[in-house]
């Protein structure tokens, strides 16, 4: 399946594709695009049910086809470089300047083609995403809650593909020892940490629940081991503690 830019220019792990004189093309006599998300269910058939018992719906990564033209020719160093720069054993964000604020997290895959006439022409390659999604642009939300003891904050949960979002968070100790983090619109659950030290800044990842400090001590004896759980659309939240909060989000998205 290819994806259908309307922008010849794209960047490919934060470098410009201009930069090596490559621009995204149109494959022939293709009109269809990806949309939406990637599913099978995941079911059986009971005996003397009429309906079947559903034990998941399964979602998958997608992949996809692109076109990269080259006006310049194709010299051996121009090849080396570009090879080395797609290339990659590791996921890296493809974005389309059409809509710069999605990002695609892929590896190339498959057998690349190359096109060449009289040392110039395009290369066919194709993607695999690392998800059944696409992803927003990061948001950094800045929060300075110094003077507070207590404050309400609003965090808003972009994905349309996911009802529960887990951003990562850091808190920068001003005064006190201790802050709680609870999100008023869903459940009333709350993120604490106690026993913590002035200008302490302790990072948590809430999908991997992962605890760094800038002490380099060990701190999840002093966490309650709940997370930030930010449910579609907008989440009013409460703040206790004189702290500095900052909230990374990059939320899953179908499109």
């Amino acid at each position: 399946m290819e994806l259908l830019f309307g922008n010849v220019n794209f960047s490919f792990d934060y470098i410009d594709g201009s930069t090596y004189g490559l621009f995204l093309g149109y494959i022939e006599n293709k009109s269809e695009s990806h949309f939406g998300v990637r599913q099978s269910i995941i079911e059986e058939q009971v005996p003397r049910k009429p309906l079947p018992y559903l034990y998941e719906v399964k979602q998958e990564p997608f992949e996809f086809e692109t076109l990269l033209f080259r006006e310049s020719e194709w010299d051996l160093d121009t090849r080396l470089t570009i090879c080395r720069w797609l290339f990659q054993k590791q996921y890296k964000d493809f974005v389309s300047y059409d809509n710069p604020d999605i990002v695609y997290k892929v590896i190339c895959i498959d057998s690349p083609s190359k096109i060449l006439g009289n040392e110039s022409g395009y290369i066919r390659l194709k993607w695999r995403s690392n998800a059944p999604w696409a992803y927003t642009k990061v948001y950094l939300d800045e929060f300075d809650l110094s003077l507070n003891t207590t404050s309400n904050i609003s965090l808003e949960n972009k994905s349309n593909i996911q009802n529960i979002y887990k951003p990562e968070i850091e808190v920068e100790i001003v005064d006190g020892t201790s802050f709680s983090i609870k999100n008023l619109t869903y459940k009333g659950e709350a993120v604490t940490f106690e026993n913590l030290n002035v200008n302490e800044t302790i990072y948590i990842n809430g999908e991997n629940k992962r605890v760094i400090s800038s002490t380099g001590l060990y701190r999840y004896n002093n966490w309650n081991k709940k997370t930030l759980n930010l449910i579609y659309g907008k989440n009013n939240i409460e703040v206790t503690g004189k702290i500095k909060l900052l909230v990374r989000s990059q939320y899953p998205i179908a499109l």
